[in-house]
């Protein structure tokens, strides 16, 4: 095993203002097993990034949009992940929770 790939396996994406966390490989959401959306991507869905699941007049997230795309459950987990409003950067984070 690589490096990357270790350390990818014990880290966390911690959202932010940027389009690095992609929404149906990467680990970003903590309140759910794994971290991350199951299964994949669904055909009818267009967003790729969590990033675009954020509307940029609120920089709050887009709860019409994550609803649309996840099952109860995931959108709850989500929509409690708070947003920053300091346009920081997406940051991978070692561990599995957000400080």
């Amino acid at each position: 095993m690589s490096t990357t790939n270790l350390i990818n396996d014990g880290s966390i994406w911690r959202v932010g203002a940027d389009k690095l966390v992609a929404i149906w490989t990467d680990k970003w959401i903590p309140d759910i097993a794994g971290y991350k959306v199951f299964p994949t991507k669904p055909e009818a869905h267009t967003v790729d990034f969590v990033a675009d699941m954020i509307d940029t007049d609120s920089e709050d997230w887009n709860y019409t949009k994550v609803r649309q795309c996840f099952d109860v459950f995931e959108a709850a987990c989500i929509l409690k992940i708070p947003l920053c409003h300091a346009h920081r950067d997406d940051v991978l984070q070692e561990g599995a929770k957000y400080n």
